[in-house]
């Protein structure tokens, strides 16, 4: 399911010797309402805070995001390729996956909008141990396993309500750069191009650099 509850499946792919890809996505339906299951869980659990342990199924669309000067920039993997999307997401959940994921990583963005990911150990709260105590039999269990499978803790970072998620366009590598593409590259190899004045400095930055008579350096 996606992060806006289309349920989505996948199919043989008839066209496999023309595209290489073994199996197709299609689309099922959308989900009106929240799963229910007989037993202790509940895919859109209350009253949580960010940075909390998930205490429910870790699933959802899956993304990959990194935090720069430009932003969070989000992308999703279709086979061997990045595709690269524009979105909404809230500046607070941003906030908490750079403060928990640094320099980047991967999230999860459930059905119901609640956007989860796995941290390593790290020095944070031994509230996180007394959370775990106080959860149902079957709620450690589903946090166990995930521990046990990924060496990482599940967790949970906000709510993006009616999250917008929009593909980016690829770029083609076949193409000729356009004159405002040449243009940019071209100025900005001019930021290595040394005017008259400068004067010629050593610099070492490998150690063949230093072979030879010390007295020379």
């Amino acid at each position: 399911m996606t992060e806006n509850n289309a349920v989505l499946t996948k199919i043989p792919n008839e066209g496999i010797k023309d595209h290489g890809e073994e199996w197709e996505a299609v689309y099922v339906c959308e989900l009106d309402r929240p799963f229910t299951f007989k037993e202790d869980i509940d895919p859109a659990p209350s009253h949580l805070e960010p940075g909390d342990i998930w205490p429910s199924f870790y699933d959802g669309a899956k993304y990959s995001a990194v935090r720069d000067g430009r932003g969070t920039r989000m992308w999703f993997r279709n086979n061997l390729y990045r595709n690269y999307v524009e979105h909404d997401m809230p500046v607070a959940i941003e906030k908490e996956f750079a403060y928990y994921k640094g320099q980047g990583g991967s999230l999860r963005v459930t059905e119901n909008g609640y956007v989860i990911t796995l941290i390593s150990p790290q020095p944070l709260s031994d509230d996180l141990r007394r959370q775990w105590e106080k959860l149902s039999v079957t709620q450690q269990r589903l946090v166990e396993l995930k521990v046990e499978g990924t060496r990482m803790l599940p967790i949970y970072l906000g709510q993006w309500e009616n999250p917008t998620v929009k593909l980016k366009p690829r770029k083609d590598y076949s193409t000729k750069l356009s004159k405002e593409d040449r243009t940019k590259m071209l100025r900005f190899l001019n930021k290595f191009t040394k005017s008259e004045d400068e004067i010629d400095e050593p610099f070492y930055d490998d150690p063949e650099d230093f072979f030879g008579d010390p007295e020379d350096y």
